[in-house]
């Protein structure tokens, strides 16, 4: 079931390729839904495969895991995706 759903997103378009990433971090790493749409740019570290969650409900910070898809998904989306979507005021908000 959980292959399906990752599979809804149109992989073609910048909107699919957020999409796809977005769950599979959320699926891969366990995020609750504030800790997925407070990530920044500056959360991610692609070569060490792992997030850095600031300001949990704990207040504390947490080095959370990425699995390879999630990986792969973000960086898909931060090389052909990202950057359509973004205008001038972007800032260094991950999900656009």
């Amino acid at each position: 079931q959980v292959q399906s759903i990752l599979l809804v997103p149109d992989g073609t378009t910048p909107q699919g390729l957020r999409d796809r990433a977005i769950l599979e971090v959320a699926y891969g790493s366990g995020l609750r839904k504030g800790e997925l749409s407070e990530l920044s740019l500056g959360s991610i570290d692609l070569a060490e495969q792992t997030l850095i969650i600031r300001n949990t409900k704990n207040s504390w910070d947490r080095l959370v895991p990425l699995t390879h898809a999630a990986c792969e998904a973000l960086g898909r989306y931060l090389s052909d995706g990202r950057h359509h979507l973004s205008g001038p005021l972007t800032g260094s908000a991950l999900w656009l």
